[in-house]
């Protein structure tokens, strides 16, 4: 009996902790869920549809994984995004104190839990729905029969996932009240389609990302995009986007296409400098209505807010403007069964100071946009800016 009882004390602790680490993972929100302990390190990977802000989530992850295994004090964690990976976290604990590494190597710890426990995975988010009710303010103070015209708009973003990689939006814009005159021509009077496209992520890893997307794009334009890129560095990441589409609007009640292409050839290259916080853009190419050009943004990001300031100088024609994303929503949105309602986790805005008339008849700077209203600091990946932050969290100078 004795022999029995000491059996146990060594026993029921691995129990549980193997039993309860996804189980404890579920409930805090994540989903996709792959854990395993093997001696001293833990390796997991996950998604998470809950925490806004991939640092805040990761953090989360982090605790919860050291209080279910606290004798373990090296843990190998994945950030997903449509069940594939983003970020690679290393993290060790020692005697409670944190150091971090973010990188882009996700495929050296995938690899290690497909050996480890195989294709068992719990919490899958195939098939849930998320209903984002994203506004868009619309103005526009270039007018001389009037001071500025206004809008305000709905653009409910209806999105899943149906496959590893994949990801389906369907997002009509409709105008809520605005201030225009009959005669204006603006497509903001009318229901518009809005977004309506597939996604597929072809990566293997972080480091890599290759995107098709096919549909309706926001605002009115239906063909093909194409985003492929490289992480360089944990700063610095360098892609082309190739845009095939054609112009569409349902202004008269019915969708008419045009017969024109359009194409857009465009490099991308993005810096981001943990010690200031600073991030830059560049955008250079071919734009879908053929001018070429350049677009250059210089931001901040505090935290989770960002603001920043662009200029373009493309087809012979110079704009510029400011932009800006604020958190919207709670630190925490739980999907609540298969269909869950939230608000978006931050509401980004731009304004173009559309500096002649020239610029807009020639369309100039047009790209397509694979949804409307993008969460600007929500998803952002860059490995230094999630290391600054997951540390900061982690040492509880930010909740």
């Amino acid at each position: 009996m004795n022999v029995f009882c000491v059996l146990l004390l060594f026993l029921i602790p691995s129990l549980v902790y193997g039993q309860n680490a996804s189980d404890r993972l579920t409930e805090t929100g994540f989903e996709n869920i792959r854990e395993v302990c093997c001696d001293d390190t833990v390796y997991a990977s996950m998604e998470d549809p809950t925490y806004r802000g991939v640092f805040r989530g990761s953090g989360v992850a982090l605790n919860v994984l050291r209080s279910v295994y606290p004798s373990a004090n090296v843990f190998n964690v994945v950030i997903k995004e449509d069940n594939k990976g983003r970020v690679a976290i290393e993290a060790i604990n020692d005697d409670g104190a944190w150091s971090v590494d973010v990188n882009y190597d996700s495929r050296l710890i995938e690899n290690k839990l497909d050996d480890l426990c195989g294709d068992n995975m719990q919490s899958k988010s195939y098939g849930k729905i998320n209903i984002i009710m994203y506004p868009i303010v619309s103005l526009d103070n270039h007018l001389l029969y009037k001071l500025f015209s206004y809008g305000l708009l709905i653009a409910p973003s209806v999105e899943t996932t149906l496959w590893k990689g994949n990801h389906i939006v369907l997002q009509p814009i409709i105008p809520l009240v605005n201030n225009y005159d009959f005669f204006e021509e603006t497509a903001n009077r009318h229901v518009q389609i809005g977004s309506l496209n597939i996604q597929q992520d072809f990566t293997a890893n972080a480091k890599w990302w290759r995107r098709l997307s096919a549909g309706f794009f926001h605002y009115n334009y239906l063909g093909f995009n194409l985003e492929t890129g490289l992480h360089f560095t944990k700063a610095f990441d360098c892609g082309v986007e190739l845009s095939l589409a054609r112009w569409q609007d349902m202004n008269s009640g019915v969708l008419k296409v045009a017969d024109d292409n359009l194409f857009a050839a465009l490099l991308k290259m993005n810096y981001y400098h943990s010690e200031t916080s600073l991030d830059l853009s560049l955008t250079m190419g071919r734009f879908l209505y053929g001018d070429y050009g350049v677009r250059g943004d210089l931001g901040c990001r505090f935290g989770e807010y960002f603001i920043g300031v662009y200029a373009t100088l493309t087809g012979g024609e110079h704009n510029a403007g400011f932009n800006f994303s604020i958190p919207m929503s709670g630190k925490k949105q739980k999907r609540m069964g298969v269909v869950s309602v939230r608000i978006p986790e931050s509401f980004d805005w731009e304004y173009s100071m559309s500096s002649n008339f020239d610029w807009k008849d020639k369309n100039c700077g047009k790209t397509v946009e694979v949804k409307a209203a993008k969460d600007k600091a929500a998803h952002y990946w860059e490995a230094d800016y999630i290391k600054k932050y997951l540390m900061k969290f982690l040492n509880g100078e930010v909740d």
